[in-house]
């Protein structure tokens, strides 16, 4: 989706002045990137996929083209090339066989990491675009370091202190998409998710897991976190095709629900600034009355 479409569908509200404007070109923008990323993730995917089944065949495409050349009385395919063919038809039987389980696994862990850029990116834009979430009575909790804040500039401000924020609110420390929502509750940005989202989601967390610190070989912590998944200690993860369907599609639902909730925020602000010009025009029209009435005689 690109930005236009975005404010097109009225997901992303157009606000009247710069900043509100700014905020929400950031937004859309960051939204925009996630989508177009996930569908790149999932269309690179199948492209590999049918790349390495291209080369299951790739023997027999050399010896058809060693008949051609007999035929014309050549001989340019060295015996290194078709040693090379065979190694690769090899590998890629086993991967198809196999179900291709590393390009499954990558695919699941840049899908995790999509959804974590994506709840940092969009708070941080926060932070820095929207003076008064930096007045949240969260952040009022958090122990800055004056001298590690002023070593830094721009954006990098605000990582930091979406970092200080994590560890007051220990949001490493819960699983799933819970580490994002008691983040986006902090700002104002929580909502009701359907329970197919957070089992999905709580799923492909472990996953991600034990795929990057346990080179995909289950634990106990991960048999007793989803049994649904049959799964026996020490058992090596098959991220089967479909699994990985039903993670990116419910990436994208997730995804979805965030923007909708940014397109409240934004509405919600708003109706706020709206409110508040109003009520500073007739306090001022009030102060005029009192200063244009009658002196008493």
């Amino acid at each position: 989706m690109k930005m236009t479409e975005f404010d097109q569908a009225g997901v992303l509200p157009v606000a009247e002045s710069t900043t509100e404007s700014r905020i929400r070109n950031d937004l859309a923008d960051l939204f925009t990137e996630s989508f177009s990323h996930l569908e790149h993730l999932r269309d690179l995917l199948h492209l590999s996929m049918r790349g390495i089944r291209i080369l299951c065949n790739q023997p027999q495409m050399i010896e058809a083209m060693q008949k051609v050349e007999r035929l014309q009385g050549k001989s340019t395919i060295s015996s290194e090339q078709i040693a090379r063919a065979n190694a690769e038809s090899q590998l890629a039987i086993a991967e198809v066989r196999n179900g291709f389980p590393l390009l499954h696994a990558q695919a699941s862990i840049s899908l995790w990491g999509t959804l974590e850029s994506l709840v940092r990116s969009l708070l941080i834009s926060i932070l820095a675009k929207c003076a008064e979430s930096r007045s949240l009575p969260e952040l009022k909790k958090v122990r800055l370091s004056f001298g590690d804040l002023e070593d830094l500039t721009g954006e990098d401000r605000y990582n930091y202190v979406l970092d200080l924020l994590e560890d007051s609110l220990k949001t490493r420390q819960k699983p799933g998409i819970a580490r994002f929502e008691e983040l986006l509750q902090a700002f104002g940005l929580s909502g009701t998710i359907e329970p197919e989202i957070k089992k999905t989601l709580f799923e492909l967390y472990h996953v991600r897991n034990v795929l990057v610190h346990r080179r995909g070989i289950a634990d106990a912590r991960f048999a007793k976190a989803c049994p649904w998944m049959n799964v026996t200690p020490n058992e090596r993860l098959q991220i089967e095709h479909n699994s990985f369907l039903r993670y990116h599609e419910t990436a994208m639902k997730y995804i979805t629900q965030i923007v909708q909730r940014s397109s409240a925020y934004l509405e919600m602000r708003r109706t706020l600034d709206a409110s508040n010009q109003s009520a500073g025009k007739v306090i001022v029209e009030d102060a005029r009355g009192v200063d244009e009435a009658p002196k008493p005689r």
